[in-house]
């Protein structure tokens, strides 16, 4: 259901505003973890600013997971954002205005301070609950790109940890800029057709250093590859 009402948002408020729907390959950024399929990329071009918006979720798991990433980056490498964008960015009132933005239910809570991401530098991100679920919000600024990544779970009784918030965060790629983690896929994670998990784990393989994998899950791409 997230799904539906985030396009239905995109197609009203970001053509007004100058997001223009584009193939997902023709963007920087991407979301490389095989237990979410991006579904919607857009992008939008203001003065020496690019922006990139993309949406995926966990392709009809169960709870529904969905997640959006915006990128925004100056053309000039010498121009910086506000020293203090990812911290900013996390106020309540800026979240609470997301969260009506994105019609994803009546705010239930809110963290009250950001939390530091263990691990990584000049990333915070705060959780949230709402009528629909539970989430949170990442930030961060690396150079002349800032990151934010949005996460809704449509469960009010599932908890989240910080593990899934890292694992995100590492799955964002930007050539250039920031490089993701291999992700190995969850199998828990049940999608709606064998064929269509088969589907995706083979492209996982594909898209993923087998060097990288486990020692099982490299000889399972090799199986499934061969």
């Amino acid at each position: 259901m997230i799904k539906y009402i985030l396009l239905l948002f995109l197609f009203f408020s970001n053509n007004a505003l100058g997001w223009k729907q584009i193939d997902c390959s023709k963007i920087r950024a991407s979301l490389k973890n095989p237990n979410y399929e991006t579904f919607n990329c857009e992008k939008k071009v203001q003065g020496d600013v690019h922006s990139e918006w993309l949406i995926a979720d966990n392709y009809q798991g169960s709870p529904r997971e969905t997640l959006y990433i915006q990128h925004d980056y100056f053309l000039d490498s010498n121009s910086y954002w506000s020293n203090n964008w990812a911290f900013q960015a996390l106020k309540r009132d800026r979240m609470e205005n997301e969260i009506r933005y994105w019609n994803i239910g009546t705010t239930k809570h809110i963290d009250n301070q950001p939390i530091k991401l263990e691990g990584f530098n000049g990333v915070y991100y705060k959780k949230f609950e709402t009528s629909m679920g539970k989430g949170f919000l990442v930030t961060s600024q690396i150079h002349n790109h800032i990151f934010a990544l949005g996460y809704l779970l449509e469960s009010t009784t599932k908890s989240l940890d910080e593990e899934l918030v890292r694992e995100l965060y590492s799955s964002i790629d930007v050539p250039g800029a920031k490089k993701a983690k291999v992700i190995e896929k969850k199998y828990s994670n049940n999608k709606s057709s064998s064929d269509s998990t088969q589907d995706n784990f083979i492209e996982f393989c594909k898209n993923s250093n087998l060097g990288d994998l486990s020692e099982d899950v490299a000889l399972l791409c090799l199986d499934k590859l061969n």
